[in-house]
């Protein structure tokens, strides 16, 4: 078979290279090949992006809810040792040792 001369440019070209380069056909299978993967990829991507925004959010929300918990029982914490110290210096008050010059005479 023999293929026709043409002129692109000014120069001569065969004419099944000349259209091959100026409408491109590939075969159906390539066409959906292409299209299952490109749809695989945007639905991947998709996914990856809804669950990242999904986890950040658990995250963010068990954080705050350690936080606070944390938070509640330092508060308590930090009050019941207010009250014990409170009432070992009130014990203190009303003992000799409040009084006293030395240690020589108290039991350690």
């Amino acid at each position: 078979m023999q293929a026709a001369q043409s002129t692109v440019h000014g120069r001569e070209t065969d004419s099944r290279k000349a259209g091959w380069l100026q409408h491109k056909h590939f075969p159906l299978h390539i066409h959906i090949a292409t299209l299952f993967i490109a749809l695989t990829l945007a639905f991947g991507l998709a996914l990856g992006w809804f669950n990242y925004q999904n986890n950040a959010q658990i995250l963010l929300s068990a954080s705050r809810q350690a936080f606070e918990q944390i938070n509640q029982e330092l508060i308590s914490d930090l009050r019941t040792k207010r009250v014990q110290t409170a009432g070992s210096i009130n014990l203190l008050v009303h003992t000799q040792l409040v009084t006293a010059r030395n240690l020589k005479g108290f039991p350690c």
